[in-house]
């Protein structure tokens, strides 16, 4: 939520500031906000975190791929996320490519990346509302997904497609943390670090 959250503010804002002061500083503001997470990061107490799960013997990737193939429920999420992340989630290319076919410049790209960001926002939040993950929800969110992107395709002009996008962002944010979710609270702690690998 908080990253999707700042996906709604940052491209918005970038958008006008490409245009009123141009990429170059742009660029030096972004990396500026680094040093929030540098610091974040050297802030971590390692002493407070939660130590992993130990199993007997060596530990091997190939455990990891022998507990997958006996849970079909599994290879099922792992499907579906493979075939969504690399065919479907190209939104910065299609964003940039639909503004221009819309004839919009920066200002309208980072607006369209910031309307993309609230069905995410609203799917994450909703997603954090669940008791817990379902394979259900992951496969209603794929099929969802899949309806959104296509409808996106024939809308005629900038503000319809801006406003399929969010549907479109909704149902990718809704299936993968849900996903995400299901995959971590229902395989065995011992192998969770190699599945999440694989994953």
């Amino acid at each position: 939520a908080s990253f999707n959250g700042a996906r709604m503010i940052g491209p918005a804002v970038a958008g006008v500031l490409i245009v009123a002061v141009g990429t170059g500083w742009v660029f030096v503001l972004n990396a500026v906000t680094f040093f929030g997470m540098i610091i974040a990061l050297m802030l971590i107490r390692p002493h407070e975190l939660m130590p992993r799960a130990n199993t007997t013997g060596a530990s091997r990737l190939a455990d990891g791929f022998r507990y997958v193939a006996r849970r079909p429920d599994l290879i099922v999420i792992f499907a579906m996320v493979f075939l969504v992340g690399a065919f479907g989630m190209n939104f910065p290319i299609y964003a940039s490519t639909m503004a221009l076919e819309f004839g919009q410049d920066a200002d309208g790209f980072g607006l369209l990346s910031s309307i993309l960001a609230i069905g995410p926002l609203v799917g994450a939040l909703l997603a954090a509302r669940r008791d817990r993950a379902r394979l259900r929800v992951v496969i209603g969110g794929t099929l969802l997904f899949a309806v959104a992107a296509s409808v996106s395709a024939f809308m005629p002009n900038y503000w319809a497609y801006a406003a399929t996008l969010m549907f479109t962002g909704f149902a990718v944010v809704t299936m993968l943390t849900t996903a995400n979710g299901y995959v971590q609270t229902t395989t065995d702690p011992a192998l969770r670090g190699r599945v999440l690998a694989l994953y």
